[in-house]
C-alpha cells in the first residue's frame, strides 16, 4: 500500500482467546486490500528492557511480524506469541483476567497490521472485540486502556500512534449466532427459543435468543484445558504444550499416529508403553472432562430450546458426544464454513466467531 497523508481506517476484529489471538482485518477506505485473517500463538511475557535492545540488535530476520512481535507502553514490554513462546518460556497466562493480556496482545495485533498492510506509524483504527460473558463489565476499562494506550506504544519499528475511532464490544459466541441470524429467516428467529454453546480453550458459555432477544445465561471455565491439564497429570513426561495438537489431531478416535512424535523413548518397549499410557491417560481424562461439562450444560440450557448451536474449537473435538447427548437438537458452527481464502492459518470453526463479527461491524460500521 502507498504511504499518503491520509492513511486508511483500518477496521480489526479481534480474539484473544487462550488457544490464541485470532484476528480478521481490512483498509476499507482503501477498496484495494481484501480482508484478511492472522493467528498468533496465546504465549505473553514481560520482559525487561535489556531484552529489547538485545532483539533490536538482531539485523537478520526475515520473520513475518506475527512471529517476532512485541510492544511496549511506558516502561512496560512484552512479547507476545510465537516470540514468548519459542525465545522466552512465555506462558498462555490463563490464570489472569483476559482483559489484562488482550490490551497488550490488540496492541501487538495493530503493529502486525501495520507491518501487513505496509501503513505508517499513524493511522484510525475502528475495532470489535469479543471477551468471556464473565469479564463484559470490563469492557469501559478495556476500551479505556486501550484508547490511551495506543495513541503512543512502541514496537519494533519504533514509535506508533493509532487513534481509535470506533469500539465495540461482544460476548463469545455473539458473532456465531449473528452468522446464524443471517441465513435464516426473520419469523425463524423471532418465534422460537435458540441456545448457542460456545465451547473454547479456557471457558465455556452459553447464550440464549428468546424470540430473537440474545442473552448472556451463563459462563465458566470449562473449556478444553481442563481435560489437558488431567492427562498431563496422567502421562509420562507430557506438557500442555505439545498435547493440545497432538489431542486434537487425534480426535475422539483417539489415531495412534497422530501421537506417536510425543514419545519420546527410544526403546520399543518402553515408547509402547508409553504411548499406552496416553491413550490412557486421554481417554479417561476426556471422559471426566465430558461429564463435568454435560452436567453443567443439563443445568443451563433452557430445556425450551429446540436448536442448540455449539461452536468453538472444543465443540468440533467433541462433535460425537455432543451429538449423543443432545440428539436432534445439534447445530454445530450455525452451519457456517469460513470462506478458504479467508482462512490463512488454517484455523476453521475456530475463526468462526470473530468472522461473525468482522461481518457485522464492517456491513454496520459507515450506518
Amino acid at each position: 500500500m502507498t504511504h499518503n497523508e491520509n492513511p486508511p481506517t483500518v477496521i480489526l476484529a479481534l480474539d484473544t482467546g487462550g488457544e490464541g489471538t485470532k484476528f480478521i482485518y481490512d483498509a476499507n477506505a482503501s477498496q484495494v486490500q481484501a480482508a484478511t485473517s492472522c493467528y498468533m500463538e496465546p504465549q505473553m511475557v514481560k520482559l525487561p528492557h535489556s531484552a529489547i535492545a538485545q532483539l533490536q540488535g538482531n539485523k537478520i530476520s526475515v520473520a513475518l511480524p506475527e512471529n517476532m512481535c512485541w510492544v511496549g507502553s511506558g516502561q512496560e514490554f512484552y512479547a507476545l506469541g510465537y516470540l514468548a513462546s519459542s525465545k522466552f518460556q512465555g506462558s498462555k497466562a490463563l490464570s489472569k483476567s483476559k482483559v489484562e493480556t488482550a490490551i497488550y496482545k490488540t496492541l501487538g495485533a495493530i503493529w502486525v497490521i501495520k507491518r501487513k498492510l505496509d501503513l505508517e506509524a499513524k493511522f484510525t483504527l475502528d475495532v470489535a472485540v469479543v471477551l468471556p460473558p464473565y469479564e463484559l463489565s470490563d469492557k469501559s476499562y478495556f476500551e479505556e486502556q486501550l484508547r490511551r494506550q495506543a495513541r503512543r506504544f512502541t514496537t519494533p519499528d519504533g514509535e506508533m500512534s493509532v487513534d481509535i475511532n470506533k469500539f465495540l464490544c461482544f460476548p463469545e459466541g455473539a458473532g456465531t449466532f449473528l452468522l446464524y441470524k443471517g441465513q435464516s429467516s426473520t419469523a425463524q428467529i423471532q418465534q422460537k427459543d435458540i441456545a448457542l454453546v460456545m465451547l473454547g480453550y479456557r471457558n465455556a458459555s452459553v447464550l440464549v435468543s428468546r424470540r430473537g432477544l440474545l442473552d448472556v445465561i451463563a459462563s465458566c471455565e470449562l473449556g478444553m484445558y481442563r481435560a489437558i491439564e488431567q492427562i498431563v497429570k496422567r502421562s509420562s513426561n507430557q506438557s500442555e504444550k505439545w498435547l493440545v495438537s497432538a489431542v486434537a489431531k487425534a480426535g475422539w478416535n483417539v489415531e495412534k499416529e497422530a501421537l506417536i512424535n510425543l514419545v519420546n523413548s527410544s526403546d520399543s518397549n518402553r515408547k509402547s508403553y508409553e504411548l499406552d499410557l496416553l491413550i490412557t491417560a486421554i481417554t479417561e481424562s476426556r471422559l471426566e472432562y465430558f461429564f463435568q461439562l454435560k452436567n453443567w450444560l443439563d443445568e443451563t440450557i433452557p430445556k425450551e430450546a429446540p436448536v442448540i448451536i455449539f461452536c468453538g474449537g472444543t465443540a468440533e473435538y467433541l462433535r460425537q458426544p455432543l451429538k449423543q447427548a443432545f440428539p436432534e437438537r445439534c447445530l454445530f458452527h450455525a452451519g457456517v464454513e469460513i470462506p478458504s481464502p479467508l482462512d490463512t492459518a488454517g484455523l476453521g470453526c475456530r475463526l468462526l466467531d470473530i468472522y461473525g463479527i468482522y461481518r457485522f461491524f464492517s456491513h454496520n460500521i459507515s450506518k
